[in-house]
């Protein structure tokens, strides 16, 4: 080291590395991509046309796989030579692409799995979940209609034609023995000076005298002199659950270990499944030695790459297979399932069952004989809860995913069944029989198909408190809804309830028997009173109600079959209609009038062709980006406050949080009038029409709706139980005080069947009655709850009908408001505006930490990598755990008021605790990322309902 003594020489001699380095970078600099015509032509059949292709002016790779060039050629020898030209012109297109997304690494790869052009690329669901995830990105950019893909491929072959790159068919061009020797020779000198000048500037000189793009650069030439070792602790083939680990032990070549830490990134390491990056903690156990872990949850094959300064070390990337776990009853469900089956005396009634594991993946059971016993169907007397003798027949199906059940039952009469794993009941598991005689089927599947069908019954209570007198009524079953009517003076009817027929309307059987001993049956949809009846033909009923249900929903209650039928059907009703691109010209300064005025003498087959957008004066072609960011600024100008047709019930100071309702005549600007509203319900339908063709059409509706303006686009009544989260403020103060108070302090409120409005400034309105001789009737304990209902009425449907109305009229023009019915208020929420999923990107963004030390920065760095590998279900609990509700503003995070908060916890150990009134999330040492991960799942999934002081 006595000749580093000088640092200027040293300098020198550093720059003399990479003048060095840039020599042979230029000597070897040659094309990616080489190839011999004569030994193509020859390895695909067409050597004796080499002569014939010169003649004929074709003397180029390019000249060749353009077609046109060959239209001279005698039709006799033209026919394989255009073949060929194709062939050519796909693998050179394919190759190219791979160099413009600097993935041309690739190519061999691709070529050995039979992928030789972009049309087997776009499309090849073979390979989808072995391509890396840069790839599996590019491609899945890629068109999926014919004419954009002929059109992009006539745009890389121009671009071909002027670039730089060489590209052929054929693998890299090998160098002569000399170039290798003197490569060699080159590499090995830089080797040795770059780690003489490395130490010397490592054991203490001067740093300065070098700078640091320099030192990077020596860092990356040093890798070659370096060994890793990578260590998999764990199996092949092992199942998923729990946290797994790998070894990366890096040395010297002379054995000497190497300071991983002086530049940490330069080891990368990264975790791939189905396509998709599982996010990785790693963990320092020596200067040379790190720990790498990350959680098995998703079943399939894992790719793990170990890159040291950018470059894939021996083996890399390793592959391992990760199996399902053993089934999970929590996850198992039972499919088509429905609250009630209904089935034939004596006759097989088949259903399936699903298995997956604890983490939602489908199992395969290798030894289904052992697992079968856990399988069970079990049959019980409603009545009596006897058990009753069923035959039973289990099958597997789809290789051990789903196992096929057959069910028949000798008796009739009304049943309670359960399909249970492991003496579990699996999701939809647990339902009703009705088995009818084959006589009754077929009469009730005869009414079922041509009318409605009535029943005489008996009302005995109303929200669980017996009538004093229980009334004679007429129960009217229709493909719409169940209508309970009474008879008054023996003629006249008159309509008591009425229940519409969907998911959201329950009709049970019960095991009550009344002093007649008949059987009965409870009716609720969440909103109007529970009301029971008793008759003699409750299974002719229950019966009756299931099969006009199940054919309105088609054939299964669970919301992703339902959600399915909507799409299946919305796309029936757009079917033969044109798809042909409608062109709107809209301006970005005044999008919501431009926007009316281009859709304005649009008919409803026009709003069921794509949107071809264009803003003025802005260059741009839509293939999807400009439709969504249209989608986008106009539910923002419809659906946000300041747009003037929707705002909250009350100014609660919630901002951006609150959900959103339609503005009465009254409270909205003058220039909003209802043809707004119906075109904010065209919008609506649109962005459900674009859903149903999934993919990149799939658009959400950007807005938070209130509850009871949801039940009334389904048809249902609101309630003033919708006020505990349309308007918490109002159900706080005043709902909650008059449903609890005693009879004698309501009496001292002196209330009336009025309401009050004032204005945005506090002024008195008006005073509206909420029924015919309100203001001279008061409240009473008695009537308390008629009053609430009156006040729900009127604040959240009379109030503003025309424009509910309105929007009606807008959304059922493109969706049959028969197909929103099969769907509750929560359900058609998350079908128009999307699921609490969030962006961990976006969280990054928009938080705060309130803690700096190095010892937090461990624990934070455990907390994204655990909340990268969560599933959607478990963010909406780590959302609910924190803030105290599972959805955000319709802004996202940016908009959450208090922002989000992670803060540490002194206690080591324990468990994260969560202060939902600040958004504040506190998170506490633990001993490794995996004790850490589990208190974490532990803490959401038991700790996210309700509330407690520390």
């Amino acid at each position: 080291m006595g000749c580093l003594g000088s640092g200027g020489l040293e300098v020198m001699k550093a720059w003399l590395v990479i003048i060095i380095v840039s020599i042979v970078t230029w000597w070897n600099k040659k094309p990616r991509w080489s190839w011999d015509e004569s030994k193509w032509l020859s390895e695909h059949g067409l050597g004796r046309y080499e002569e014939l292709l010169r003649q004929h002016g074709v003397s180029g790779l390019l000249d060749f796989a353009d077609e046109r060039r060959l239209k001279s050629i005698p039709s006799e020898h033209r026919g394989p030579l255009l073949e060929a030209s194709r062939q050519l012109f796909d693998q050179l297109v394919l190759n190219f692409w791979l160099v413009r997304q600097r993935q041309d690494d690739q190519a061999d790869w691709l070529r050995s799995h039979g992928v030789t052009s972009l049309d087997q690329l776009s499309s090849g669901a073979e390979v989808a979940d072995q391509l890396l995830a840069g790839l599996a990105e590019a491609a899945a950019r890629l068109p999926s209609g014919q004419a954009e893909m002929a059109e992009l491929k006539q745009q890389l072959l121009q671009e071909m034609r002027t670039s730089r790159h060489v590209v052929t068919p054929t693998g890299p061009r090998p160098l002569t023995w000399w170039r290798n020797l003197l490569s060699g020779l080159v590499a090995l000198s830089t080797i040795l000076l770059s780690d003489l000048v490395y130490r010397w500037w490592r054991d203490g000189a001067d740093g300065r005298a070098i700078t640091e793009p320099l030192r990077h650069t020596l860092t990356a030439l040093l890798q070659l002199t370096l060994r890793c070792h990578v260590r998999l602790l764990w199996e092949d083939r092992r199942r998923v659950g729990g946290v797994v680990s790998l070894e990366i032990k890096v040395e010297r070549v002379d054995g000497r270990p190497y300071d991983l830490r002086s530049d940490p990134a330069a080891l990368r390491v990264q975790v791939h499944v189905r396509g998709a990056p599982v996010a990785c903690a790693l963990e320092w156990r020596a200067a040379d030695e790190v720990r790498c872990s990350f959680p098995a949850r998703a079943a399939g094959t894992y790719w793990i790459s170990v890159m040291l300064a950018g470059r894939h070390v021996a083996g890399s990337p390793y592959r391992r297979h990760f199996l399902a776990e053993r089934p999970d009853a929590d996850r198992s469900l039972l499919l088509s399932h429905s609250s009630t089956a209904v089935m034939t005396q004596g006759q097989p009634h088949s259903m399936s069952v699903e298995l997956r594991d604890a983490f939602n993946n489908p199992c395969e059971p290798d030894d289904w004989e052992q697992l079968r016993p856990l399988l069970t169907v079990s049959v019980e007397e409603l009545d009596t809860g006897l058990p009753v003798v069923a035959y039973e027949h289990l099958e597997p199906e789809l290789g051990g995913r789903r196992v096929g059940l057959r069910l028949v039952l000798s008796r009739q009469g009304c049943f309670k069944g359960t399909v249970a794993w492991d003496g579990r009941p699996v999701r939809g598991g647990c339902f009703h029989v009705v088995v009818l005689s084959a006589y009754h089927m077929t009469s009730i599947k005869k009414n079922v198909s041509t009318r409605s069908v009535s029943f005489s019954a008996r009302l005995t209570s109303v929200d669980g408190v017996p009538l004093n007198k229980p009334k004679d009524v007429w129960c009217y079953v229709s493909p719409k809804q169940l209508t309970i009517r009474e008879t008054v003076f023996f003629f006249i009817p008159r309509k008591l309830y009425t229940f519409r027929l969907c998911p959201s309307t329950r009709l049970t059987p019960t095991n009550e028997r009344n002093t007649a001993c008949l059987p009965s049956v409870t009716v609720s949809d969440g909103c109007q009173p529970v009301v029971e009846l008793t008759l003699s033909q409750r299974d002719q009923l229950a019966a009756t109600f299931t099969l006009f249900l199940l054919r309105n929903v088609g054939g299964s209650e669970t919301f992703s079959d339902r959600r399915r039928f909507f799409y299946r059907e919305l796309e029936l009703t757009a079917a033969g209609r044109s798809r042909r691109p409608l062109a709107l010209h809209v301006r970005r300064a005044a999008l919501l009038e431009s926007s009316l005025d281009a859709l304005r003498g649009a008919s409803t087959g026009d709003w069921t062709r794509p949107f071809e957008v264009r803003f003025d004066s802005e260059e741009a072609l839509d293939y999807g980006g400009v439709r969504r960011e249209w989608f986008e600024l106009v539910c923002e100008a419809l659906f946000e406050r300041r747009g003037g047709l929707f705002a909250p019930l009350a100014d609660s100071g919630e901002g951006s949080q609150a959900l959103v309702h339609p503005r009465p005549a009254a409270r909205r600007p003058q220039h909003v009038r209802l043809r707004h509203f119906e075109f904010a319900g065209r919008v609506a339908g649109k962005c459900l029409l674009e859903s149903a063709q999934g993919g990149a059409s799939r658009q959400l509706v950007r807005a938070s709706f209130t509850r009871s303006f949801l039940a009334q686009l389904i048809g249902l009544r609101v309630s003033y139980k919708h006020f505990e989260q349309d308007d918490p403020e109002l159900y706080r103060t005043k709902v909650t005080l008059i449903e609890t108070c005693p009879a004698d302090e309501l009496a001292e409120l002196e209330l009336t069947f009025t309401d009050e409005e004032f204005g945005e400034r506090g002024q008195l309105l008006q005073t509206v009655e909420l029924r015919s001789g309100g203001a001279r009737t008061p409240v009473t304990a008695e009537n308390r709850l008629e009053y609430l209902q009156c006040l729900a009425q009127y604040r959240l449907a009379n109030r503003c009908k025309p424009e509910v109305d309105a929007f009606l009229r807008g959304l059922n023009d493109l969706v049959p408001d028969n197909l929103l019915g099969i769907f509750d208020e929560n359900e058609l929420e998350l079908l128009m505006c999307g699921s609490s999923e969030f962006s961990v990107a976006e969280l990054r963004r928009h938080h705060t930490v309130t803690d700096h030390n190095a010892a937090f920065e461990k624990v934070l760095g455990w907390f994204w990598t655990a909340l990268e590998n969560f599933s959607a279900e478990e963010g909406s609990r780590l959302l609910q755990f924190t803030t105290g509700c599972a959805r955000l503003p319709a802004g996202g995070f940016a908009e959450l008021m208090p922002k989000f908060q992670i803060s540490s916890y002194p206690e080591f150990g324990a468990l994260p605790v969560a202060h939902t009134c600040f958004n504040q999330l506190c998170l506490p040492d633990h001993v490794s990322y995996q004790e850490f991960e589990r208190a974490l799942l532990l803490a959401i999934r038991e700790g996210n309902v309700g509330f407690g002081l520390l």
